[in-house]
């Protein structure tokens, strides 16, 4: 289980060493100064210290807590009819996955912020000044997450909200409000950017219009340990959404207090890790293959049929006048719909459409 241990063990020292020089210590400061004590506190590829120190003994006892067949799930999206013949073949192949305790789930909190606090963050990037308030907020299924969210939206969307009006009128160089949520906790801020020194319901939507997006969306439910009523009551929670609620949610979350991160010119302390220089493993049966492997070699692999789209059948063509015809699909899923302008000319023999398109 462990034979890679010294290989992987170089890889996370060289991964480390390359978040240092993308300014990941900057993150770790941030993070350390909204969670304080808390997991999410401390960065996700370990401290310096704990990299140099690693035990296979700890390795070995999270493998044996987590990995086990209580703590997982198994995602299936598509064309997929659940008989006893899919139980059966689910049984035969991860039914030798190991049995366990179901782990403890311990749940992190943002910590509640009793007072206004400020902290600087080291960045080498001169001339410009940042500064971002940090407030505590709701996580994806408290009650008021899409009313926050919302709130969220109209202050900062890319065009046309109340901070964006900031940017766009020339008064900062970037305004936004950003909600950051993680799994048990949320923290939203308003990030501003001053000058050189001297539709959400859709989005929601739009996600389940394809298997990926609900594939990732039922890898995340049952990550945070929600159920797949819970995502479509989300969405529907949405189209019930008024103006009170957005407005309660802003007031409820932006009148608190809050932290201050704001940006100091410098260089920011690297921790760098050596190799721990270890001789190169010479493994030996390189040439063998398991009783798997064989295994998956005799699967015969079937021929996939291409499915192409027939104009024929499967789009409603209709002609509206001389210049442009009108090519027409519903969405089967929902009352969404795209609309696109084509028009038979281009870049090769138009140059100026290319600076038109940007302007």
């Amino acid at each position: 289980m462990f034979r890679g241990f010294q290989g992987e063990l170089e890889n996370v020292y060289e991964e480390k060493n390359r978040l240092a020089d993308d300014m990941a210590g900057a993150m770790d400061k941030i993070f350390s100064s909204v969670f304080k004590t808390q997991p999410y506190a401390y960065p996700i590829i370990g401290s310096t210290e704990s990299l140099k120190n690693p035990r296979l003994s700890d390795m070995e006892a999270f493998y044996k807590q987590y990995y086990v067949a209580p703590n997982m799930g198994l995602i299936l999206c598509g064309d997929i009819t659940v008989d006893e013949s899919l139980t059966t073949l689910l049984e035969q192949t991860f039914g030798r996955i190991q049995s366990g305790t179901q782990p403890e789930r311990r749940y992190s909190p943002m910590p509640d912020i009793t007072k206004n606090e400020q902290y600087e963050i080291t960045l080498p990037i001169p001339l410009l000044s940042m500064e971002a308030m940090v407030f505590k907020s709701p996580t994806d299924y408290d009650a008021d997450a899409e009313a926050f969210e919302l709130a969220n939206k109209l202050l900062s969307n890319g065009k046309a909200g109340l901070l964006d009006s900031l940017t766009n009128e020339h008064k900062v160089m970037l305004a936004l409000a950003m909600n950051l949520p993680l799994n048990d906790a949320a923290g939203a801020a308003i990030a501003i950017v001053p000058k050189l020194l001297g539709k959400m319901k859709t989005a929601e939507e739009r996600v389940m219009e394809n298997i990926s997006g609900r594939s990732a969306l039922l890898v995340k439910a049952f990550s945070n340990g929600r159920s797949w009523q819970e995502v479509l009551d989300k969405v529907e929670h949405i189209r019930q959404l008024t103006k009170e609620d957005v407005i309660a949610a802003a007031k409820k979350y932006y009148s608190a207090n809050h932290i201050t991160l704001a940006k100091k010119y410098g260089m920011p302390k690297k921790e760098t890790l050596q190799q721990p220089g270890y001789k190169p493993i010479s493994p030996k049966n390189m040439d063998a293959k398991s009783a798997f492997a064989l295994q998956l070699e005799q699967i015969p692999v079937k021929e996939s049929a291409i499915r192409t789209v027939d104009f024929a059948n499967d789009i409603t063509t209709r002609q509206l006048g001389d210049h442009a015809t009108l090519y027409y699909k519903e969405n089967p899923m929902n009352n969404i719909f795209s609309f696109t302008l084509r028009y038979k000319d281009g870049k090769l023999h138009t140059p100026k459409l290319d600076m038109l398109s940007a302007y």
